[in-house]
C-alpha cells in the first residue's frame, strides 16, 4: 500500500482525488475487507501513528464495530447511502478515542467499491489566526483596487489562496440570474458550472436569495441538505460540504455576492460569518466609491454656488458682528456618517470662533487644531457639505466673508438642485443659489491659458518639496502625514494646512 497513492478510478473518482490531492483536512480511504487504502499525513496526525504502522493496520483496528459494520455495509452495496456525515468515533494509538465530524462518499474503482472520508476536527475546524489573517489582507488588497473588477478579483484570489476554502467565486445579479465574474478554486471544475449548480436550484437559491435580499445565507452538510439532487450531487462530488454567500453592499445597494465553499460540513460559525460579512460592506463600499469616481469624471457636470446671508445663522451673524473671514481647508466623513470640516478663520479670538461654531444647532462640538495656522476642526450632524456629498455633489470651497458665506460645489449634469436647495434650507435658512454653470468635459470653465508660474509662501514651497521629495504625493503613499510632520517638526494640522493652501493656489492658477 502506497499512502501516496489516491484510489481514483471509476464514477466520480476524478473529482475525489482532486478533492483528496488539495484538501487540508485528515482524509483517507477504506476498501472491502478493512482495508486502509490511502490516508493522508494529517489523518496520521490524528490518529496517532506513523505511516509504517497505518499500513499494518485494518480499518477495524481504528473504527469501533458499529461504525465499521455500517462502512461495510456500504462498501457492499447492501446499504445504498452515497453521501453520509456524522459524528464518529476513531482510537488512536494511544488508546483514547477522538470524536471527529467524518464526510464519507462511495465510489468505484475497478468494480469494487472505495470509501473516502474528510474529517473534520473539534471546534468547528476553524483555523481563527488564519482565517483573520485572509479577511485582513483581503480587505487590504480591495481597499487598494482602483477598479471593481480588481476589488472582485482581489476578494477571489485573496480567499481562494488561503488554503481556507475549496472555491470562491462573485456573481452579479443580471436579469434574475446570477453571473459568475470572478472565482479561484479547483481547476477541476469552472467557475459557471459551480455557480450554476449554486443559484439555479429549483427551491433554495442561496447566493441568488442573497443578491436579491442583501441577507447572508449559509447551508452545512450540503450533500444531506434539503436542495435538490442536482446541487447535492454536484458540490459532495467537488468537496464542497458548506457553503456561503455575503452581499457587497454599500448604503443599501447591492453590488453582488461572495459566495465560498468549505470542504468540511461544520463550518462558517458565527465568528466566520461576521468576518466575510464585514469584508462584505468594505468590498461594497469600495465598488460605490470607485464607481462613484468613475462617474464623476465621465458625466458632464454643473458647478452651482450658494450663498448664506441670514442673520439666524450663527456663524454668518458672528461674521458680521466681527469683520472675520475664512475658509473651509479639508473635509472628512467618518464611519458613522459625521462630517468633520477644518477652517482657517482669521480676525476673531480662538475661543469666541469655537463659542459660535458650538452655538450652532447642527454642529456637535468645535475646537482649535493649530492656534498659529488659525485652523479649526468642526463636526456637524449635519451640514451642507453633507448634504451635497448625499446627493453625489461635491463640495470645492466654502468662504467666510463679513456679509457671508459662500459654498461651491459641482454635481452631476441632471443632479435636482431645488431638492438639495430645500434640504440646505432647512438648516440654514434663505440660502440663495447665486450661479449654476455648465462646466466642459474636462470638468473646468472655459477659462485663460495656464500661467506658468503662482506665488507661494515660503513656507508653502517648503512643505510641497518636502511632501514630494517624501513621496506623499505617490499613490499609495510612501509616507503618511503624520510622519512627514513629524520629520518637520510641525504637527500633522498644520502640514495638511500649508499642503492645502499651496495646492488651491497652484490649482486655481491652472484652472484661471
Amino acid at each position: 500500500m502506497n499512502p501516496e497513492h489516491v484510489v481514483s478510478a471509476g464514477s466520480g473518482a476524478d473529482s475525489v482525488a482532486a478533492v483528496l490531492g488539495e484538501t487540508t483536512q485528515p482524509a483517507y480511504q477504506l476498501a472491502a475487507g478493512g482495508n486502509i487504502a490511502w490516508w493522508n499525513e494529517q489523518f496520521a496526525s490524528v490518529v496517532g501513528y506513523t505511516d509504517e504502522e497505518l499500513s499494518q493496520l485494518d480499518a477495524p483496528d481504528l473504527f469501533p464495530a458499529e461504525t465499521w459494520d455500517r462502512f461495510e455495509a456500504r462498501l457492499a452495496g447492501a446499504d445504498e447511502t452515497t453521501y453520509w456525515t456524522d459524528k464518529i468515533d476513531m482510537v488512536r494509538k494511544d488508546g483514547e478515542q477522538c470524536t471527529h465530524h467524518h464526510t464519507t462518499n462511495l465510489t468505484q474503482n475497478g468494480g469494487e467499491s472505495v470509501l473516502t472520508g474528510i474529517v473534520s476536527v473539534a471546534d468547528g475546524d476553524l483555523p481563527r489566526a488564519e482565517l483573520l489573517e485572509a479577511v485582513q489582507l483581503a480587505t487590504d488588497r480591495v481597499i487598494a483596487a482602483k477598479t471593481r473588477e480588481e476589488i472582485e478579483h482581489a476578494l477571489c484570489e485573496t480567499l481562494g489562496n488561503a488554503g481556507l476554502y475549496r472555491a470562491v467565486w462573485v456573481g452579479e445579479e443580471r436579469d434574475g440570474r446570477l453571473e459568475p465574474v470572478a472565482a479561484a478554486g479547483p481547476e477541476t471544475v469552472s467557475v459557471d458550472a459551480f455557480a450554476g449548480e449554486w443559484t439555479e436550484a429549483d427551491e433554495a437559491r442561496p447566493a441568488l436569495v442573497t443578491a436579491q435580499t442583501g441577507r447572508i445565507s449559509t447551508i452545512r452538510d450540503i450533500p444531506n441538505s434539503e436542495l435538490p439532487d442536482g446541487p447535492r450531487a454536484f458540490t459532495a462530488d467537488h468537496g464542497f460540504h458548506a457553503g456561503c454567500s455575503v452581499p457587497l453592499v454599500a448604503d443599501g445597494t447591492i453590488y453582488g455576492v461572495l459566495t465560498s465553499y468549505t470542504d468540511t460540513p461544520d463550518r462558517y460559525g458565527e465568528l466566520e460569518e461576521t468576518l466575510l460579512t464585514q469584508l462584505g460592506r468594505v468590498a461594497g463600499l469600495a465598488i460605490g466609491s470607485v464607481q462613484t469616481e468613475r462617474l464623476m469624471l465621465s458625466q458632464p457636470r454643473i458647478e452651482l454656488e450658494l450663498r448664506l446671508k441670514s442673520d439666524a445663522i450663527p456663524i454668518v451673524r458672528f461674521a458680521k458682528e466681527t469683520g472675520a473671514t475664512g475658509e473651509r481647508e479639508w473635509m472628512t466623513q467618518e464611519g458613522d456618517g459625521t462630517i468633520v470640516q477644518y477652517y482657517t478663520i482669521e480676525g476673531a479670538a480662538p475661543d469666541r470662533v469655537v463659542a459660535e461654531m458650538e452655538n450652532t444647532d447642527n454642529v456637535q462640538s468645535s475646537r482649535v487644531v493649530d492656534a498659529d495656522a488659525n485652523l479649526y476642526e468642526v463636526r456637524f450632524d449635519e451640514s451642507a457639505a453633507g448634504m451635497l456629498l448625499a446627493a453625489g455633489a461635491e463640495t470645492r470651497r466654502i468662504e467666510l466673508d463679513p456679509d457671508g458665506a459662500t459654498i461651491v460645489a459641482t454635481a452631476p449634469e441632471g443632479t435636482d438642485v431645488r431638492e438639495i436647495l430645500d434640504r440646505i434650507r432647512e438648516i440654514y435658512p434663505e440660502t440663495e443659489l447665486r450661479a449654476k454653470r455648465t462646466l466642459s468635459e474636462q470638468g473646468r470653465r472655459d477659462q485663460p491659458a495656464w500661467l506658468d508660474s503662482t506665488e507661494l509662501t515660503d513656507k508653502q514651497t517648503e512643505m510641497v518639496e518636502a511632501a514630494f521629495e517624501a513621496g506623499y504625493f505617490e499613490w499609495p503613499r510612501d509616507v503618511t502625514a503624520e510622519d512627514l510632520a513629524e520629520r518637520l517638526g510641525i504637527s500633522a494640522a498644520t502640514l495638511h494646512y500649508h499642503l492645502r493652501r499651496a495646492q488651491r493656489q497652484l490649482v486655481e492658477a491652472y484652472l484661471d
